[in-house]
């Protein structure tokens, strides 16, 4: 969904309503039952990574690992946080770039 489309959406309420990311998914692949599990929006990060803004739920001090991480990324001059496995993969990912830009 789009900025401008959520915006819109979010006019349209009174503003005391209260935000909820709501998820739905399959109780059992082979059945035609879903479940909706609700979630208390905890933070909003825009413009968090390409175009992106995260709304990001979660437990209390899981947000707090979360943001600690998050702002020390940006203090590093990193785009975002990311766990140790995505920063192996990025690292093995600019490898063969390199080596690609060597074969030209």
């Amino acid at each position: 969904m789009r900025a401008d489309e959520l915006i819109q959406i979010l006019k349209e309420l009174p503003g005391d309503t209260e935000v909820v990311i709501a998820v739905l998914e399959p109780v059992n692949p082979e059945a035609d039952e879903i479940s909706l599990q609700r979630y208390d929006l905890d933070l909003m990060i825009p413009e968090a990574e390409d175009g992106e803004a995260w709304l990001v739920v979660g437990e209390e001090a899981d947000l707090d690992a979360f943001i600690d991480a998050y702002e020390g990324d940006l203090d590093d001059g990193g785009d975002h946080a990311h766990d140790d496995e995505d920063d192996d993969d990025d690292d093995d990912e600019d490898d063969d770039d390199d080596e690609e830009g060597d074969d030209d």
